[in-house]
């Protein structure tokens, strides 16, 4: 038996100086969902005038926008003070360069009702700024079947395999055609009770959410997974993942202890997700940071920093230990080619993979 959801869900978008075009689309899809059972708290972190008075005038504009301005702390505190901020029942957040598409509430709502979860989830596509087009309709993008597949997830060996699922060990169950699972803190709509015991860190490290996440979940009973497209992530020169971060290699290694020790503690169960988790850490430090081309470093220096992050243990842990059966054939020939060259050199060979493998995607 589900559940009526009559009260509000409260929209968190935090906002940093996002471009005005990419703001005013976010919060247009936001404000054209197709139920209207929800208001949109606007956190304004810490942002130049321009951007701040953007938000003053959505507000204006339509009485379900409120805004809130802060001090710049960063989108993890951000986030919090949204949720400390929302009269809704349930919470979803939204990046202020993305959209959602028009049927996200209604379907999140609706798929509450029915299964009586914690938590929906919808499917999240990547767009490039450039090829976006016209994708906001009712419909979702040309060519993208909206199924109506709905998997739950209630049972420890499932919530392993989810967890499992979105650190990066992909598994058959929650696959589907028309996006993926993020990893993220979007594309879901949760109880406004469960976010209060499980706040985002206050520690400011990159791509903080997967922490998040794996505290989320092990306070979950129930989760609800839509076949719907229901977010666009917009690739973008602005991007955090893409930009270059001076503080990266302290954070890799800060990030890697803090998923092992949360996996060991609360997910033992989960250790293959956890690998690749680390592989896909190093890929970001490789993109954001060694390769990128506005590090100052010589050659020699990026080479040197390389070192310190591939003879951290846990990284060593999961050369040994990750499992890349599931992976297409050539890219697990050159991952285990990577692998074994990092544990049993030349380092510098596997410091060149990286390189072919990032530098084309900063």
């Amino acid at each position: 038996m589900g559940i009526e959801v009559d009260g509000l869900v409260s929209i968190i978008i935090p906002v940093y100086n996002t471009p005005v075009d990419q703001l005013q689309r976010c919060i247009g899809s936001v404000l054209g969902q197709t139920m209207d059972r929800f208001e949109v708290i606007l956190v304004d972190d810490g942002s130049q005038p321009w951007c701040a008075s953007e938000l003053d005038k959505a507000a204006e504009k339509d009485g379900r926008v409120r805004v809130v301005h802060k001090r710049n702390e960063g989108s993890a505190i951000a986030r919090n003070t949204g949720i400390g901020e929302a009269a809704g029942e349930y919470v979803a957040f939204v990046d202020s360069d993305d959209f959602i598409f028009p049927y996200m509430l209604e379907d999140a709502c609706s798929l509450i009702d029915q299964c009586g979860a914690d938590i929906s989830m919808g499917l999240t596509r990547r767009f490039h700024e450039t090829d976006i087009g016209d994708v906001g309709g009712q419909g979702g993008p040309e060519g993208v079947s909206q199924t109506a597949d709905i998997r739950i997830v209630d049972s420890g060996d499932g919530f392993n395999g989810f967890v499992n699922h979105i650190l990066g060990y992909r598994t058959k169950d929650f696959l589907f055609d028309s996006g993926y699972i993020s990893d993220g803190s979007v594309a879901r709509v949760c109880k406004k009770k469960l976010l209060e015991k499980v706040l985002f860190s206050r520690e400011s490290f990159w791509n903080d959410d997967t922490v998040w996440n794996l505290n989320m979940l092990h306070s979950c009973n129930s989760i609800a997974i839509s076949g719907k497209l229901w977010y666009a992530y917009v690739i973008n020169k602005h991007s955090k993942t893409r930009r270059y971060r001076p503080d990266c290699p302290s954070e890799f290694a800060y990030r890697i202890r803090q998923e092992k020790q949360i996996i060991d503690a609360m997910w033992p169960g989960c250790k293959d997700g956890l690998y690749h988790r680390i592989r896909s850490d190093m890929a970001l430090l490789c993109r954001a940071y060694l390769f990128h081309k506005s590090n100052p470093l010589s050659r020699r220096e990026r080479y040197a920093q390389y070192l310190r992050a591939a003879n951290l243990p846990e990284y060593r842990e999961m050369l040994c230990d990750i499992d890349l059966s599931a992976e297409p054939f050539v890219k697990r020939v050159y991952k285990a080619l990577q692998c074994f060259l990092s544990l049993y050199g030349p380092k510098a060979g596997a410091y060149l993979m990286w390189y072919l493998s990032t530098a084309r995607n900063i």
